[in-house]
């Protein structure tokens, strides 16, 4: 029986390919390739520094991503980012809300007015009436 050395056991081991692949290269249409990027950064992959290959004309995206963890700079722009788009989300809140709160006002205040003139049309129609009146009294005097 031969003895195993270790460079016969290296020969006839079968290797495995790795489960999880340290590069991954992604090239579709672009919505679809960044979307695919966002499972795999999901799954603990990151840009590589290779540039983004963009074709505009077809609107594909070729790039790469591998494992590990972003850098720090990276970190610190998607933090930034965040508090940037949460301003700029609570800005515009507070805009769509005073918006609305002036045409509120301004619905209650035109509601106010048209009560108000209908309430003196309807005074006025009331004087008319009653001048309209008096004035056939004389005219019937006058007959």
């Amino acid at each position: 029986m031969a003895t195993a050395t270790p460079e016969l056991v290296a020969q006839e081991a079968p290797v495995a390919a790795p489960a999880v692949p340290f590069s991954i290269r992604i090239g579709a249409p672009m919505s679809a390739a960044f979307n695919e990027a966002v499972q795999h950064a999901r799954n603990g992959y990151t840009f590589s520094d290779a540039p983004i290959e963009i074709m505009e004309a077809s609107g594909w995206a070729w790039f790469t991503m591998i494992r590990g963890n972003p850098k720090e700079y990276i970190i610190n722009a998607a933090k930034a980012s965040v508090e940037r788009s949460v301003a700029e989300e609570a800005a515009q809140y507070r805009k769509d809300v005073a918006e609305a709160a002036k045409r509120l006002l301004e619905s209650q205040q035109r509601a106010k007015l048209e009560a108000d003139v209908a309430a003196a049309t309807a005074a006025l129609d009331k004087q008319i009436a009653e001048l309209r009146k008096a004035a056939q009294a004389e005219l019937a005097k006058l007959n």
